[in-house]
């Protein structure tokens, strides 16, 4: 079996402390960043008691923060040592849909999306959220709530 193995049983041992701290620190996160005006954290179903937090997803008002771009939101965050992904796009922006590559045989002619079908036009509450979403990856969950404070107060920095 050799290194490998032992080496993933291991990692496998700090599974249920890292989740729990994902969660705790999640949950945190979450509350304080939807007290800023201008920003919304992803609240769990209410009765959710666990969640995989592999990701942590953010959506901001850029009016609220003096018009600032997705862009430029996600750089001035980098720069400050806060690690940022963009979120998944919207599937109608894909190429398998925008050409309707999908499986042979299967007429696709109905559907509401393809071609000139996919166009953010078509699709405006999808294409507004994501236009002004960033995620923040689980590695940040498994930090101090003093780092997660930087973050907060990091943001609340850029509101004009």
């Amino acid at each position: 079996m050799g290194d490998r193995f032992f080496y993933f049983q291991a990692q496998l041992k700090k599974f249920p402390a890292q989740h729990r701290l994902r969660n705790e620190n999640a949950r945190y996160l979450m509350e304080r960043l939807n007290d800023i005006d201008g920003m919304k954290a992803m609240k769990p179903t209410p009765g959710t008691t666990s969640l995989g937090w592999y990701v942590f997803p953010i959506v901001f008002e850029p009016q609220k923060f003096g018009g600032i771009t997705k862009l430029d939101f996600y750089k001035k965050l980098n720069r400050n040592g806060i690690p940022t992904d963009d979120c998944y796009p919207p599937l109608h922006g894909l190429d398998c849909f925008k050409t309707i590559n999908l499986k042979k045989g299967i007429d696709y002619s109905s559907a509401n999306w393809g071609g000139e079908k996919s166009i953010d036009r078509n699709f405006p509450v999808v294409s507004d959220i994501y236009s002004r979403s960033i995620e923040l990856p689980q590695e940040l969950l498994l930090t101090s709530k003093e780092k997660l404070d930087n973050v907060v107060d990091f943001i609340k920095s850029l509101k004009k």
